[in-house]
């Protein structure tokens, strides 16, 4: 009876976060007319309908278990699939690339139900501890020296101007700069930020919050500014039994906080940065691409140095410049996209289908990494890493966005379950914070 109670709490707010997406195409999006075409509704009765048919499909089959790969997921299929389904319906789009996507996802499913997680050996908690305190104080010093040395930056809470700030801290090229702040801002601050919460260590929470804050004011990636946030709302989700229906309801919520703010205040900004921004934008690029590369030839990679000398890239721009220039006439912004759009650019259908299983395959070792250990410290920490696979490259999301080292951490993470060694738990049971 409880599971019962449980799934249709569950199923409820599946349902209310489509409809909030729905509701706030219809009542704020299409009002913008903006680059971004969301203004050009096209609505197709059939279409919306078939997107409720395959939200119901996914909602049947997706991963239910209370771990790490199945709350990445979730958070996966809230910021990525269902912004998509929206935009199926009310733009038109092609019944062919939502279907592919759809059949992505179930492929994941598939995989993750089947394969075998490998059980590891870890360090004792104090190691842990120190080294990956060790990790934080390294890398916080060297971000921070070389943004005082190598960048001017002043404090400024207008989110207009970050577009100038980012044309300066790209101007500076500073030395590993794109992979260091990337790595400490979704990764070893979102850390931190847990870690520190988690144990009441109320001084390394500041410093984590003033860290986190030096690095937008210097990159004006507006993303840093609110990663913390998340990442900490999610954890204290993750800490209740009912983790799908927190999720998605506390989604639906801040959707439709923004329209109540745009109608009753005048102001799109709660919409433009998290409904827009976040889930909408990354929905409408994956169909661009889509639309680009069914037409000229995939990349196979080849815009990857690794590869570049054994396939000929065939463009005179990077994929993202490329993708503004064509649909926007923007030749100057950086339309990067996902993990979807990624995989068809290289490889077309199979591409998705090899992203997918890569995908899968990441998460079974974010599993491994994570037993023993708490579940909702573990998903935080993972939170922001795989949020990225919305909005860049598989290989990009791994290597310069911080996946890998996110993993290298989830392994440093000390172990919670009393006795626990890599071949199984001994004694005691696992923690559930």
């Amino acid at each position: 009876m409880l599971r019962q109670n449980k799934n249709f709490f569950d199923f409820f707010a599946w349902v209310m976060f489509k409809l909030s997406l729905d509701a706030a195409y219809f009542f704020v999006a299409d009002r913008f007319a903006d680059y971004i075409f969301f203004s050009e509704t096209n609505f197709n009765l059939i279409k919306y309908c078939e997107s409720w048919m395959m939200l119901f499909l996914i909602f049947s089959l997706m991963p239910r278990k209370k771990i790490v790969s199945s709350a990445i997921v979730w958070l996966l299929l809230a910021v990525s699939y269902v912004p998509m389904l929206t935009l199926y319906g009310f733009l038109d789009k092609p019944r062919i690339y939502i279907w592919a996507v759809t059949l992505f996802w179930l492929l994941v499913f598939f995989l993750l139900a089947i394969m075998p997680r490998p059980k590891l050996k870890f360090l004792f908690p104090r190691q842990s501890v120190l080294v990956c305190g060790f990790i934080f104080a390294a890398m916080s010093f060297l971000g921070m020296s070389l943004l005082f040395l190598g960048i001017k930056f002043s404090i400024n809470f207008n989110l207009v101007e970050v577009y100038r700030v980012r044309e300066a801290f790209a101007a500076a090229k500073i030395f590993l700069g794109g992979y260091l702040f990337n790595w400490l801002a979704y990764v070893a601050n979102s850390f931190f930020a847990v870690w520190a919460v988690k144990n009441k260590k109320w001084w390394l929470l500041l410093s984590v919050i003033l860290s986190q804050s030096i690095i937008f004011f210097a990159t004006g990636n507006k993303i840093f500014l609110f990663s913390l946030f998340l990442v900490l709302g999610l954890y204290f989700i993750a800490r209740r039994k009912n983790v799908i229906f927190l999720m998605f309801g506390g989604f639906s919520l801040v959707v439709f906080l923004g329209i109540a703010v745009y109608y009753v205040m005048g102001s799109e900004w709660v919409y433009f940065l998290f409904t827009r921004r976040f889930m909408m934008v990354p929905a409408q690029l994956s169909y661009l691409y889509y639309d680009f590369f069914s037409a000229n030839p995939f990349l196979f990679l080849s815009e990857h140095g690794v590869v570049k000398s054994l396939f000929h890239y065939s463009y005179d721009m990077s994929p993202g410049h490329l993708i503004a220039k064509t649909y926007f006439n923007r030749p100057e912004t950086n339309a990067v996209n996902g993990i979807y759009a990624d995989g068809f650019m290289n490889f077309g259908f199979l591409g998705m289908a090899l992203w997918g299983c890569v995908l899968s395959f990441l998460l079974i070792i974010a599993d491994a990494l994570s037993r023993g250990k708490s579940f909702c410290f573990c998903f935080a920490l993972m939170a922001m890493p795989a949020v990225v696979f919305t909005e860049s490259g598989l290989l990009t999301v791994m290597l310069t966005h911080g996946f890998l080292f996110a993993l290298l951490l989830l392994y440093l993470a000390p172990v919670e379950t009393e006795g626990y060694s890599g071949n199984g738990l001994l004694r005691g049971s696992p923690k559930n914070e």
